[in-house]
């Protein structure tokens, strides 16, 4: 489960790990949210999902190395966000 904001409203997005076909970290302007580094998951029901981490600046960069691993080694014991 994901919790955030969009626009200020809180968000929560549950979702399984095999929904995500693929994962980038954005590089263009376009895919960033408000110029910060950004995740972009790609859905397998279509669209995307981009996450930026606004508190924890180097979320992003820990939830792209634990979907590699989960991707790498088929993990599925453990948390994808950090307890």
């Amino acid at each position: 489960m994901l919790e955030g904001r969009n626009s200020g409203v809180p968000v929560t997005h549950t979702f399984p790990y095999a929904e995500v076909r693929a994962f980038r970290i954005g590089n263009r302007n376009a895919e960033r949210l408000q110029s910060r580094p950004t995740l972009v998951l790609e859905l397998r029901s279509g669209g995307e999902l981009r996450i930026a981490g606004v508190v924890q600046p180097g979320i992003v960069a820990e939830l792209a190395s634990r979907l590699g691993e989960e991707r790498l080694y088929g993990l599925r014991d453990h948390q994808l966000l950090p307890s």
